[in-house]
């Protein structure tokens, strides 16, 4: 037994409520933000922040998803990645994979979000993992609603996504 070896974590990024303080994180984040583009173009699709995640599954160097002076071994598997409703209608990212790099979870939370907005296309999502620049990916969200929820150090991740009644 490792405690620094598990064989899988899961993070939970849950999204602020309110879509002025999205706006506001994106605002101080976004390499591109401009009063043009910002406030937000609408509310986030759920559906088009699940379309990303389907892109992030499996294994990947996620190079681009990693803060300067990370890892120097990028290359991860995320076995699930979906964006579900809590009970108080949060948006909430669930992503589970065999490692993480530093700052991982927020920059993927970051990424979906501006696929989701508009911000960003499924395209540029294909590129974040082809083409290894850290400005491939997205915003790094900050961190107070980032939760890890569970480590594995027995098994291996179930292959199928593990559900919750409640996030």
């Amino acid at each position: 037994f490792n405690v620094m070896k598990p064989k899988w974590k899961r993070y939970h990024y849950v999204y602020p409520l309110k879509i002025d303080v999205l706006t506001n994180y994106m605002r101080h984040s976004h390499p591109s933000a401009s009063p043009s583009i910002l406030p937000l173009p609408h509310p986030p699709s759920m559906e088009v922040m699940n379309n990303a995640c389907e892109l992030l599954l499996g294994t990947h160097d996620f190079g681009s998803y990693q803060s300067s002076n990370g890892r120097s071994t990028t290359v991860r598997t995320i076995h699930e990645c979906i964006v579900k409703k809590d009970d108080q209608d949060q948006l909430v990212l669930s992503i589970a994979s065999n490692g993480f790099l530093m700052h991982m979870v927020r920059i993927v939370a970051g990424t979906i979000m501006e696929v989701g907005v508009g911000l960003r296309t499924l395209n540029d999502i294909k590129k974040s993992i082809s083409d290894i620049k850290r400005e491939n990916a997205g915003t790094k969200l900050p961190g107070k609603h980032l939760y890890l929820d569970w480590v594995e150090y027995d098994q291996d991740h179930p292959k199928q996504p593990i559900t919750h009644e409640k996030i």
